[in-house]
């Protein structure tokens, strides 16, 4: 079967928050914008989330993004 979109986001925000740790929360979210998108892929307002998520300068704004968008796409 595949992932949930819960699944699906929580190792992305796994993958995030091992880059934070490695190369410092900065460097570790810009990084990120790039691979944001893997994630995403498919799922309702992505475009929009994706658009916020590379003004983001923490974690936590990803974390809230991303978080946000699993509650949209919960029923998909």
């Amino acid at each position: 079967t595949p992932p949930t979109v819960s699944e699906k986001i929580s190792v992305g925000l796994e993958h995030i928050r091992m880059m934070c740790e490695e190369k410092g929360e900065e460097t570790g979210v810009k990084e990120a914008r790039k691979h944001i998108s893997h994630y995403t892929k498919g799922l309702k307002s992505s475009a929009n989330a994706r658009s916020m998520l590379n003004f983001a300068n923490t974690y936590k704004e990803i974390y809230d993004i991303l978080q946000s968008l699993i509650k949209e796409n919960e029923n998909e």
